[in-house]
């Protein structure tokens, strides 16, 4: 509040290229006027009179030190990872601004993110990922917060390209991520058979190459074709 009576002083905005917003939309009648605000909040009152667009962005803003992201006093958590994150896992998905470049489709080009790009569902962006691991690693209460189903889902389709680390503003390295949430979720569940298949398929490939006549049997053969297609 002192900022902004100084910035009211000498005639200066509060405001520029990104607007009022959350942080700032309390102190606009400050520095436009009670009367100039009250004017604002009835245009707004009359076009969205159930207040459905943009809600506290302007007008009848809630003090920016309400609902935050994290309530006061609260502790974080401490997880053991088997990559290293300079700052930990957690601080890795709160880089996340939520600026939405992963939503990017293919004219803008680039790379990320390619499952968005297929699906176009909001699950898998780079962005729900972040925000949904950076939810259960603070609120979860399991005493491994990565054991979650909610959370496999998410990181299910993500490809490990990296395009995220690279044109993510943010640098958000969602790959890492996905591998460490990996190894911690089949501590809990066990590593399935096409994860340790796929972990190891240049031997198999190896072996196959070697007897070319018996791999094509196997692959051909009903029974056996449709298990390894299934894997």
């Amino acid at each position: 509040e002192s900022v902004a009576r100084l910035v009211k002083k000498y005639g200066g905005s509060l405001s520029g290229e990104h607007g009022d917003g959350r942080v700032r939309a309390e102190f606009i009648p400050l520095m436009i006027g009670e009367k100039n605000y009250e004017l604002l909040r009835q245009i707004k009152h009359t076009w969205d009179p159930h207040g459905v667009f943009n809600p506290g962005k302007i007008v009848d803003a809630p003090p920016m030190n309400t609902s935050l992201r994290y309530e006061a006093g609260q502790q974080d958590r401490q997880f053991d990872t088997v990559l290293e994150f300079p700052d930990g896992i957690l601080r890795a998905a709160e880089k996340c601004n939520g600026s939405g470049d992963c939503r990017k489709l293919d004219f803008a080009g680039g790379t990320m993110c390619p499952s968005y790009r297929a699906t176009r569902q909001e699950k898998d962006t780079t962005r729900a990922r972040a925000n949904a691991l950076r939810e259960f690693l603070t609120r979860g209460e399991q005493a491994n917060p990565f054991d979650r189903e909610e959370l496999y889902e998410v990181m299910d389709l993500c490809l490990s390209c990296k395009g995220c680390s690279s044109e993510c503003p943010s640098n958000v390295d969602m790959s890492s991520m996905k591998a460490e949430f990996l190894h911690q979720y089949y501590r809990s569940h066990g590593i399935p058979l096409r994860a340790r298949v796929f972990a190891n398929i240049a031997q198999i490939n190896r072996i196959g190459a070697a007897m070319p006549g018996l791999t094509n049997f196997f692959l051909r053969n009903g029974l056996t074709g449709s298990l390894i297609k299934g894997i």
